[in-house]
């Protein structure tokens, strides 16, 4: 049997390069304080107060108003818990559905939770930390 160990490093050293690494980043040493909210853009550039968006992938099937603008840069994605006040009603202003003590307290659900509505949780997962919004389905 032959021994391929050390081929790969022989070539690169052909070529006048190195395998070996030249620089140990800042993670590789041990500094932690790597921020992936700093990667996102700033709500503010994004996010328009007032604004209508269509947050699913058919046009006007479900929109998202918002009236108060959310905090943090970060959103809910499928399986995060998310607790939540809100006032279900028809078009017609007709209210069929509240979180208790009528809208005031809070409900807690998964996004992607078959047992709610998709066009809510799939609202929720554009929306940011105490943001408000009206939710159309």
């Amino acid at each position: 049997m032959t021994n391929l160990a050390g081929i790969a490093d022989e070539d690169f050293k052909a070529a006048g390069e190195s395998s070996a690494p030249t620089e140990d980043s800042d993670l590789e040493r041990g500094d932690k304080s790597f921020d992936s909210d700093a990667m996102l853009d700033d709500p503010s550039t994004i996010d328009v107060l007032g604004e209508k968006t269509d947050v699913s992938h058919e046009p006007g099937k479900v929109t998202k108003e918002i009236l108060e603008m959310g905090e943090g840069k970060r959103k809910p994605m499928l399986g995060w818990l998310c607790k939540i006040k809100y006032i279900a009603y028809f078009y017609d202003k007709t209210i069929f559905d509240t979180s208790p003590q009528n809208g005031e307290g809070t409900v807690e659900l998964f996004i992607g939770d078959i047992s709610w509505v998709e066009g809510l949780w799939k609202g929720m997962q554009h929306m940011r930390k105490n943001e408000r919004a009206k939710i159309r389905i």
